[in-house]
């Protein structure tokens, strides 16, 4: 997801990545390595790395310029076809139960300490890092799989190599 992201950002910026010498790192390490001046750019998710990297520089693009420019995280579940296959209750009641909380959120019913306490962020910082999320219906998630952000994401990967139902999607 980081690779597809950074290289469709730098496709929007008009920055040639043949000319960067690029670096895999994780979203913390990327943070560091920027605040301590050691790389000069980094692709990061996270509101913690986010919030430290931008203590010392800025945003290429901001939430909104990537998706006008069709760049959306995406966070997706994989399992194998034989675990699909065998286990398809517990595939559909985990669907159901991820847009349960969805909808909780959408309607501002989610324990926002407890999701920070999890996400070991504070409860500012995590509501800053959610405010740029979009939480879909399964409807939306449907049609994204079908043909919106999602159906791009997968072809700009090459993907699907196995399989891609919706037939879990309450």
């Amino acid at each position: 997801m980081a690779e597809y992201v950074f290289t469709e950002s730098m496709k929007i910026v008009g920055a040639d990545r043949k000319k960067m010498e690029i670096i895999a790192m994780d979203p913390e390490e990327g943070a560091a390595a920027l605040v301590s001046g050691d790389v000069v750019m980094a692709c990061l998710f996270g509101g913690n790395s986010i919030k430290s990297a931008t203590s010392v520089g800025t945003r290429l693009l901001t939430v909104d310029e990537a998706r006008a420019g069709g760049i959306m995280g995406i966070d997706i579940v994989s399992v194998t076809n034989k675990f699909m296959k065998e286990n398809p209750g517990m595939l559909k009641a985990f669907v159901e139960l991820t847009h349960e909380a969805n909808e909780r959120y959408r309607k501002g019913g989610s324990d926002m300490k407890a999701m920070s306490k999890e996400s070991e962020m504070k409860v500012a910082d995590m509501k800053d890092t959610l405010s740029g999320f979009k939480f879909l219906t399964p409807k939306e998630t449907k049609k994204s799989m079908k043909s919106g952000n999602l159906a791009k994401f997968l072809k700009g990967f090459d993907t699907p190599r196995g399989t891609v139902t919706t037939k879990f999607l309450p």
